[in-house]
């Protein structure tokens, strides 16, 4: 028997089971569901091709991050991919689609920039230059007024006058430190590094100096703290380039400075990274200081002057082989909780020029210099600030 379907339905409207007068009823064919698990691998696959996921995987597993910022950003992304994979099994779905697969890649691509602009920097300074600085910033401490004898023996105490290989050729307080206190310290050949050291607040000048708020201009089209910007006026960058010429004869012979390390703890360090960022840009805008120069360099404008005119030497001058010209990547900083002093415009100037890794800052959480504000990490000697969590790090001080 055929089977007829009657009533108020079209002929063609016929039962999905069974037969009719067609022949056998066609069978309706459902889509099987995919499963969250299968959604999932399809979207780490996809991610793969791109390598984003590769690469966001490796920085979550990098122990040189901090634990918290990858946990962060693990989760953000994690929860990112179930909610999307939610979506698909909510809407009996196969696949992510490609806008939202997109939206997802943007996402990761965002925490691998956060996470790689979070790397520890590797600091220009050598480990003896660090240990040197601490060094001369304790043995500046001591000193109450301008003079160096209790200066001279800490310093002679806590380095017999070398370390590491690095032999101290001459060590002083300036003389015109009667406001402004700090010391000079240089090495010999073939180190021939001049570290300058500013005294952190140690009178009711210098807490003054601290309590000076009112903003100044001066770097990046940022703003300065106004008394640390006055004080850092102690060492101006035409100033210390010449105390790097042979001529100066600092290190008591004709050999030049090769390298400049600014230091000092509270407010010294403060100090020292204003004078450290003026002279990286004055030396910028120079082209670089030439510290000594051959007298026998054909046509050169002191041939014949003597060693004690090459501090002289205009800036670009022609050298040869045993001249030396100070450059902006030869001067660095080493601070001890040394606290904020510039904008984000200063910060944002100090990271697009590259020079982040030339300011290495130590701090502690106790320090009373630093209570209350914020640190930030790309100045820190390869570790992560040791605020409490939630500290809002910035690059410049």
């Amino acid at each position: 028997m055929t089977q007829t379907v009657t009533g108020v339905f079209p002929n063609d409207w016929l039962p999905i089971i069974g037969t009719n007068s067609f022949g056998p009823a066609p069978t309706a064919v459902v889509p099987r569901m995919a499963s969250q698990a299968s959604v999932r691998n399809d979207v780490i696959k996809r991610l793969n091709k791109l390598n984003v996921y590769t690469r966001f995987s490796a920085l979550v597993d990098d122990s040189t991050l901090h634990e918290d910022d990858r946990d962060e950003a693990w989760n953000d992304v994690e929860t990112k991919i179930k909610s999307l994979v939610n979506k698909v099994m909510r809407d009996g779905g196969q696949r992510v689609n490609d806008k939202k697969f997109q939206q997802l890649v943007d996402l990761i691509e965002d925490k691998v920039e956060e996470l790689n602009d979070q790397k520890p920097l590797k600091p220009q300074l050598e480990e003896r230059e660090v240990l040197l600085a601490a060094k001369l910033c304790v043995a500046l401490s001591v000193v109450k007024g301008t003079r160096d004898d209790p200066f001279v023996a800490k310093l002679a105490e806590l380095t017999q006058n070398q370390y590491k290989g690095a032999r101290i050729a001459h060590a002083a307080v300036a003389a015109a430190a009667k406001n402004h206190v700090y010391a000079f310290m240089v090495t010999k050949a073939p180190h021939s590094t001049l570290f300058v050291a500013f005294r952190g607040t140690s009178n009711i000048k210098d807490v003054k100096t601290d309590l000076d708020f009112l903003i100044q201009h001066g770097i990046a089209e940022g703003k300065l703290h106004g008394g640390f910007a006055n004080r850092a006026e102690c060492m101006p960058p035409e100033y210390l380039c010449m105390l790097c010429a042979a001529s100066t004869n600092l290190l008591n012979t004709s050999t030049p400075v090769k390298r400049v390390v600014l230091c000092g703890h509270s407010l010294g360090g403060a100090v020292a990274q204003i004078v450290t960022l003026r002279t990286r840009f004055h030396l910028e805008d120079i082209g670089g200081f030439p510290t000594t120069a051959s007298v026998q360099e054909r046509g050169h404008p002191l041939a014949g002057a003597g060693a004690a005119g090459a501090g002289a030497v205009r800036p670009g001058a022609g050298l040869i082989a045993n001249g030396h010209t100070l450059r902006a990547t030869d001067v660095a900083c080493v601070t001890f909780g040394a606290p904020l002093w510039g904008d984000e415009k200063v910060r944002d100037c100090v990271v697009s020029l590259s020079w982040a890794s030339a300011f290495l800052n130590f701090v502690t959480p106790e320090d009373p210099a630093i209570a209350g504000q914020r640190t930030q990490p790309c100045i820190q000697a390869n570790q992560r600030c040791p605020a409490p969590r939630g500290c809002d790090c910035q690059h410049s001080q």
